[in-house]
């Protein structure tokens, strides 16, 4: 399955959000960026995006193919496609990549919802 990264105006629109959680993300991200000496923030695009395809796993899978496959993790730790292994729902590969993207940015860069009163 091919990993997620926002590149170009995806990842401008994050960066560039004034959102109170995109800025959030951005200020985190970039001390992270720092401190573990990456060079994704400099060249404009994210590091790979795990956290937010779990989450959208929690909610949701229309822009994922799903697939029951049985898995075990072996003595290295190492998570491996085993028919005797555990059955479990398996994201496989995107069926829209392009449509989760458009959905994360426009959660990390929604506008400020007034705060109830």
């Amino acid at each position: 399955m091919r990993a997620v990264h926002l590149t170009g105006p995806k990842f401008a629109a994050v960066r560039d959000s004034q959102d109170p959680l995109a800025v959030a993300v951005m200020e985190n991200y970039t001390v992270w960026s720092e401190a573990s000496k990456r060079k994704e923030l400099s060249q404009g695009r994210s590091s790979t995006l795990y956290d937010p395809v779990a989450v959208y796993l929690a909610f949701a899978q229309e822009f994922l193919k799903m697939e029951k496959l049985g898995i075990r993790v072996d003595d290295k730790g190492m998570t491996l496609i085993d028919s005797a292994g555990k059955p479990m729902n398996v994201a496989t590969e995107w069926k829209d990549m392009a449509a989760f993207e458009d959905l994360l940015v426009s959660r990390l860069t929604r506008p400020t919802v007034p705060a109830l009163k």
